[in-house]
């Protein structure tokens, strides 16, 4: 029972890593185009320790299968090298991570980040030219058609992507900002078996210790992604505004823990990106998603 208890939770762990962590993202752009992106990226203590339980256990298991018998030099065994600290890893892969967030982005600064209940860091990253700037899975066009036949492109693309025009005379600034929309086309897989499959065990309720395990995991863990505009809005047709800053996403899981349905989908769904979370979630109450595709800003630097 143990063990498929574990093998249960190996399998949702994409998904659980992709929900259990707290990242808040906020583009700063100024009427030239350029700005920073500050990323703060904290991972729960309960997914920490839920995480280093896992590897221990299946480091354990491979262990009895396959000991370690190789002496050293004084006739003890052998030893692993300590494991470096998850923080210090954390804040190692964010001093790396600007191409992710698209072309010309530099890193600026890190610094840990602590609360009673997570841990991560704060990161700050520059770019000269917002349009450069990538929020998100950019996902390759790949051929998906069966061999022999005609190629058929894959034309989805999960980045949040942004065009600028700079100030010129007489008018303002324009920061335009394009969301992903396509979401997964699910048309055939619904006519595989695997997919038949599929459907089934989402329409079945879902195992008690596993809703209480989630529960447990998502709570308090939330994901957004903001703009703020760095001088004076002069228009614009955003949904979730505030002064000038503006909400493209804010994703709390503690608004979907108590709905036994929403979970339902969010596990069968295993949403991936940020257009699947919307197609998934944008009714629910409390929950954030920019409603205007594109969202445009017009402004200027501020007198």
């Amino acid at each position: 029972m143990k063990r498929l208890l574990i093998a249960g939770f190996i399998a949702m762990l994409p998904l659980l890593l992709q929900a259990c962590i707290q990242d808040d993202i906020r583009i700063s752009v100024l009427p030239d185009g350029t700005g920073t992106i500050e990323e703060k990226l904290l991972i729960s203590n309960t997914v920490k320790e839920f995480m280093e339980s896992m590897t221990n256990a299946a480091e354990k298991e491979g262990q009895e299968e396959t000991p370690d018998a190789t002496p050293k030099k004084d006739g003890r065994k052998g030893t692993k090298p300590e494991k470096p600290d998850e923080i210090a890893k954390m804040i190692k892969e964010a001093r790396e991570k600007s191409p992710q967030f698209g072309t010309g982005v530099r890193f600026v600064s890190v610094v840990p980040e602590k609360t009673e209940s997570a841990a991560g860091y704060r990161a700050v990253y520059a770019f000269d030219d917002v349009r450069q700037i990538r929020i998100g899975k950019e996902k390759k066009h790949e051929d998906t058609a069966p061999k022999g036949k005609p190629a058929e492109k894959a034309k989805r693309d999960d980045a949040i992507r942004f065009e600028f025009a700079k100030a010129a005379a007489g008018s303002p600034a324009l920061l335009t900002v394009r969301l992903p929309e396509e979401t997964k086309d699910l048309s055939k897989e619904k006519t595989s078996p695997d997919a038949a499959k599929k459907e089934t065990a989402a329409q079945e309720p879902m195992d008690p210790k596993t809703v209480e395990m989630m529960q447990t995991l998502f709570k308090g863990m939330r994901m957004s992604v903001s703009v703020r505009i760095e001088g004076s809005i002069i228009e614009t047709n955003a949904t979730w505004r505030q002064g000038t800053e503006i909400t493209l996403m804010d994703f709390d899981f503690e608004k979907i823990l108590g709905n036994k349905d929403l979970m339902q989908k969010m596990t069968a769904g295993k949403p991936e990106s940020f257009a699947d979370m919307k197609a998934l979630f944008h009714k629910v109450e409390g929950l954030k998603f920019e409603l205007q595709n594109p969202m445009t800003v017009r402004f200027q630097k501020a007198p």
